[in-house]
């Protein structure tokens, strides 16, 4: 636990729990671990949240469970009217003989899913943020049955989420099954996670059948074992998500998944969002996070940058002038108002306008104008305009006219891997389509002529050819 602080908390002895109640929070403990359970409320706020390997943005309420000795962090923008409330109690609880009662095995299950942190989706209206705040003004015997029935409504609650994968600490595995063999199969799994893994292959290596395995792994891990390789994948699509502008097709592959959906629905199962939303709200986070300390200036931004993103000076000023007004929370941002602080003439502005529209920096959202995800197309790494990526996996079926199959999809993770670049690929694809020859094999053999030529990782040189665009008389501020 490198560059993580080991906490000791406050509590006694002779405390089965103690409460902090923090007005205005400050949110200057760095990431840190300690020995106890914690729970931890947060009102009125948002920002970033750290909890083992997960890194999510929160809003407003929220309200999570964490075990002992797993990592954690709140970074918060510290609105003046936030409040921090954190209850925290021995992690002998676990063993008290009280909860080994069937009464109590809903907690103790809570207090063991723990170890990964929980999040429960509560709003500031509810009975258990209610019963948090109450408890701080709460002494004696009273807050004790208030704790426990607190512990109890939270462990029957059907909103919570798992946040951490399975993998952030793969040592607790080894440390909790005490095998040689479980050893040899986290291994291999950590290893190959983003190759195909046959159960029969992890099988053949400990000596055992498929089923003995399946049997074998659930005992001495409480785990699936194709659960637990796809908290693996997942693991680290979620730091490529977070760390690489990588495409979500191309995550998805070099995580071990050659479906997309597939891929798509284990993704939100474990993190509660598609790839595309989990990547959308931590960048949206880190933006307002940046901005906030000041290390960023989008104005700056977009006029050092406006070459590079083809747009005019005219088109700058225009983009300026909205972004000023989002800022300043205008609710009704439309063509009218911009001319009351622009000199452009009402014709002017409506072709700026239709050209921003067109350059989908903005939309029509019932006759205002909003932007169109401006902040994240002036940070993106790749030359703009910025567009959606394509989706790899649906161009080929739409091309081929049918679904995959695995080995096609392995298939073209392997390009990938290999380092061709999704430019590439779709551009071999299309020579395919123009000889008629849509096979794989034919396409891969595109790829590897034009390797051979020295061209592999940058785009086809080839003269766009113009658009022509039918002239049009339409409004920008009309219903599409």
């Amino acid at each position: 636990m490198k560059n993580i602080q080991h906490e000791i908390t406050p509590i006694n002895e002779d405390d089965l729990f103690i409460i902090h109640n923090h007005p205005k929070a400050d949110f200057d403990y760095p990431i840190h671990f300690h020995s106890d359970f914690e729970l931890n409320l947060v009102l009125w706020d948002f920002g970033r949240r750290i909890v083992g390997d997960s890194i999510e943005p929160f809003e407003e309420v929220d309200l999570v469970l964490t075990g002992p000795n797993v990592p954690h962090k709140w970074e918060g923008n510290n609105v003046e009217s936030n409040h921090v409330i954190t209850i925290q109690f021995h992690e002998q609880l676990l063993t008290f003989p009280i909860l080994q009662k069937r009464m109590f095995s809903s907690i103790k299950d809570m207090l063991e899913k723990s170890k990964r942190g929980i999040q429960f989706t509560e709003n500031k209206n509810s009975d258990i943020v209610k019963r948090i705040i109450a408890m701080t003004q709460m002494t004696g015997f009273n807050v004790c049955l208030e704790f426990f029935a607190l512990l109890y409504n939270l462990s029957t609650n059907p909103r919570q989420r798992i946040l951490a994968s399975g993998t952030f600490d793969n040592d607790s595995i080894l440390r909790d099954s005490k095998s040689r063999r479980i050893a040899k199969i986290n291994e291999y799994i950590n290893n190959n996670y983003m190759n195909p893994i046959k159960l029969c292959d992890i099988a053949q290596l400990v000596s055992m059948s498929d089923s003995a395995l399946s049997h074998f792994f659930k005992k001495r891990t409480n785990r699936n074992i194709v659960d637990y390789i796809n908290d693996i994948r997942i693991s680290n699509a979620t730091k490529m998500l977070f760390e690489t502008t990588n495409s979500i097709s191309e995550i998805a592959f070099l995580c071990g998944f050659n479906n997309i959906s597939n891929f798509n629905r284990i993704f939100k199962k474990n993190k509660g969002k598609t790839p595309s939303e989990y990547r959308e709200s931590i960048q949206k986070i880190m933006i307002k996070y940046l901005k906030d300390i000041g290390c960023i200036n989008l104005e700056r931004l977009l006029l050092l940058r406006s070459k590079e993103l083809s747009l005019s000076d005219v088109e700058c000023h225009v983009l300026l002038l909205i972004y000023t007004f989002v800022d300043l929370h205008k609710r009704m941002i439309t063509p009218t108002l911009l001319l009351q602080y622009s000199s452009f003439t009402p014709h002017e502005m409506d072709q700026i306008l239709e050209s921003l529209l067109k350059k989908k920096w903005i939309f029509n959202k019932n006759g205002a104008i909003c932007l169109n995800h401006f902040e994240e197309k002036l940070l993106e790494n790749k030359q703009a305009p910025v567009e959606e990526k394509t989706n790899l996996i649906d161009v080929f079926e739409e091309q081929f006219g049918r679904p995959l199959t695995p080995m096609e999809f392995d298939s073209i993770k392997e390009w990938v891997q290999s380092g061709y670049s999704e430019e590439m690929i779709l551009k071999a694809l299309k020579e395919a389509v123009k000889s008629q020859v849509l096979t794989l094999r034919y396409i891969e053999g595109i790829l590897i002529n034009w390797a051979q030529n020295g061209i592999k990782e940058r785009y086809i040189d080839e003269k766009p050819q113009e658009r022509k665009i039918k002239e049009s008389h339409y409004h920008w501020w009309e219903d599409e």
